[in-house]
Formats: C-alpha cells, structure tokens, sequence
C-alpha cells in the first residue's frame, strides 16, 4: 500500500508498506508496487519493512533491482527495517546494508541523508 507523497526538504516522499513476508510467490507484486512509487517522481521511496519477518533471496533481489533502477533515475529507495528482526540481520549477513539505503524506523528513513 502506497501513501500519500510527504514533503520534503529536496521532494516528496512516499511511504508503500511491505507484506509480512516476501518471497517468490509475491516478489512481483512488491516490485511493481515500488516501481510505481518510484515512477510518481518521488525523490525518496521508503520500503516500510518494520512488520516483515520473513524476505527470500528473491525478496532481497527485487529490493536490489529496485534500489538500482531508482538511482539511475537519480530516486532513491530507503527501507525501513527493524534492527532486532530477521530480516535486519540478513541484510548484515548478506552484506546488502553496504548497498541500500537501511533504517531501523519509517521516520528515520524519511529524515535520513540523502
């Protein structure tokens, strides 16, 4: 589910919440979702990750893919995951924090550096 732009400093941002889990049969459907966020000429996108407790490595693909087209766009997609969760602690494993934009609450991913 996509929110309503919030402004911005530089430009609006949108919020679009996660599922619960994210893996092969849904992957998709969390790829466009961001996508069309991306394509609303938002300058931030946040992945609100805060109630997912399960991300497949096709979830973290999508998340990747979705990352990459945003920055050649000159957007940028920040997640906002819970740093105690599963997923937090895949990031780190997988070392994806070194590549996307990672915060630990959707407020802290809407007020981050750009």
């Amino acid at each position: 589910m996509v929110e309503p732009p919030r402004s911005g400093s530089e430009s609006a941002s949108l919020v679009v919440s996660m599922p619960g889990q994210i893996d092969l049969a849904n992957a998709e459907e969390v790829r466009e979702s961001l996508l069309t966020a991306l394509a609303t000429g938002a300058g931030v996108v946040v992945a609100d990750l805060t109630a997912t407790d399960y991300c497949d490595s096709t979830g973290f693909r999508t998340l990747a893919a979705v990352h990459r087209i945003g920055a050649a766009d000159g957007r940028q997609l920040r997640l906002a995951v819970l740093s105690a969760g599963v997923v937090a602690r895949t990031l780190t494993v997988l070392e994806l924090e070194k590549l996307l934009h990672v915060y630990p609450t959707v407020s802290a991913a809407l007020s981050g550096p750009e």
